[in-house]
């Protein structure tokens, strides 16, 4: 196993370096390369080498950290930013010329195209060498492949592309459709969608016939995987992000009726117990990641360890942001008193060491896509406002919010948004919601007065080397 890692990080480590380069990768030679026919000779290669994706999205610099936790909450004004000499300060402000700014973004587009480049390679090798694994296996390896070279390029166009319903014809990002020695173009927005939307439905024809989510559920650990049930939720999110609100209602809708069994609410009794609840609601997660140190990122954001300037805040407003409800569960249970402030700080991914076996499974995950998205995309296009007042109050119900249902029609937008700020603390969701209803002010949490976001800070700027392509 470690031999296999070994190639594929190198794998990796090549083509990330030259996706955004010039430089030929076939010229690369690394010493410790081992031969694909020996890699891909049974089954353990193939399972180790999509697993290697998994590790590389864990890692803090990506959705482990950066890319849930930090950077998305806090374009969306979701910290207090004081500290004017910080990533974080820059970054509230959107000044993507700052050098810790750049860096971040560039890391992101870099490990991004990084992980595409190899799971071109990986759908290469899965077809060449699908003679050494039975076909059911070899259609569940590919199935999860194609789902994550969606979920890379949908991610990617949310991240760095225009607003779709502003610009969705002009240059926005390359896509890669095979492992490539030369840049790609740009293309529009409207061709990203249509590749990823083309990727979700091969996944879907894939893993329809090959994945053990659709018969046992999430056991495991398997929705740290792509399953079936993931790539046809992404499959309701780029609908959604497109604005085909009809499709994306009929994809949100195919997901429910297919998995919400198989994804049961966290209950109460989960959730509630001090010092080992399941504070990511791990049992309504269709796909997240293991990042094993997690509690590092966790010291690194949200405690005394932080930098100063880096350290994830809200304060004195929290309360109300819940509407004070402190029945609230994301409230009162994932924002915990600490002795070190006056305030609450977010402990959803906080390590905790009385954790009972029954809840192991939330132990280091990242949640990346999940039930409750597909309840408030319903919610969202949903035509009549009090249908959508009941996919809210569905959530709600399973917040502790039960006897506290949402009930003026002329509130839905609101409350939709509300709902988002409180469910997607720490996972980056809310910025994007925000940039495909091009909401440009939202109460701040410092006195919870509005700030308006401009238009171009929604759009991770372009990394400077690949210009010349636009």
């Amino acid at each position: 196993m470690k031999k296999i890692l070994t190639y594929h990080i190198v794998l990796l480590v090549v083509l990330g370096s030259t996706i955004t380069s010039c430089k030929k990768w076939l010229d690369v030679q690394p010493e410790d390369r081992i031969p694909e026919q020996v890699v891909f000779k049974n089954e353990n290669g193939f399972q180790e080498g999509i697993n290697g994706f998994y590790i590389e999205l864990a890692k803090p610099d990506l959705y482990g950290g950066v890319t849930s936790q930090f950077i998305y909450d806090v374009l969306a004004q979701r910290y207090v930013s004081s500290k004017n000499t910080t990533t974080q300060y820059f970054l509230s402000r959107y000044d993507w010329q700052q050098t810790p700014v750049k860096a971040m973004v560039l890391n992101i587009w870099t490990k991004m195209y990084a992980q595409i480049a190899g799971v071109n390679q990986y759908l290469e090798n899965v077809e060449k060498y699908k003679g050494n694994i039975a076909e059911g296996r070899y259609i569940y390896y590919r199935g999860q492949a194609l789902g994550l070279r969606a979920f890379l390029h949908l991610e990617l166009l949310r991240a760095f592309g225009p607003i779709y319903s502003a610009d969705s014809t002009a240059p926005s990002i390359p896509i890669y459709k095979a492992l490539k020695a030369e840049n790609q173009k740009p293309v529009s927005s409207t061709t990203v969608m249509d590749f990823v939307l083309q990727d979700l439905d091969a996944a879907i024809a894939d893993l329809s016939v090959s994945d053990p989510v659709t018969v046992s559920g999430p056991k495991n650990f398997l929705n740290c995987k792509m399953n079936l049930a993931t790539v046809k939720a992404l499959k309701a999110r780029a609908y959604m992000y497109r604005g085909d609100t009809e499709n994306a209602a009929a994809a949100a809708k195919d997901v429910l009726n297919q998995f919400d069994a198989l994804f049961p609410w966290t209950t109460a009794s989960d959730i509630n117990i001090v010092g080992s609840g399941d504070r990511i609601f791990s049992t309504e997660m269709f796909f997240g990641v293991y990042c094993n140190v997690l509690n590092d990122v966790y010291d690194t954001y949200y405690t005394s360890n932080a930098d100063v300037g880096d350290f994830l805040y809200v304060g004195p407003t929290l309360d109300q942001i819940y509407d004070n409800k402190i029945q609230d569960y994301r409230l009162t249970y994932v924002w915990r008193t600490d002795g070190n402030y006056s305030f609450r700080i977010l402990k959803k991914y906080q390590l905790q060491q009385g954790i009972v076996d029954r809840l192991v499974r939330s132990r280091n995950i990242v949640p990346l896509v999940r039930k409750s998205e597909m309840y408030y995309i319903l919610a969202e296009c949903e035509q009549d406002p009090n249908v959508a007042l009941t996919y809210l109050n569905a959530v709600r119900d399973h917040r502790g919010l039960e006897l506290d249902k949402l009930s003026d029609p002329a509130s839905v937008h609101d409350q939709i948004t509300k709902e988002y700020v409180k469910e997607f603390y720490g996972e980056g969701q809310l910025f994007f919601y925000m940039k495909r209803n091009k909401i440009t002010n939202i109460p701040n949490v410092t006195n919870l007065n509005n700030v308006s976001i401009p238009l171009s800070g929604f759009r991770l700027p372009i990394p400077e080397k690949e210009l010349e392509h636009y």
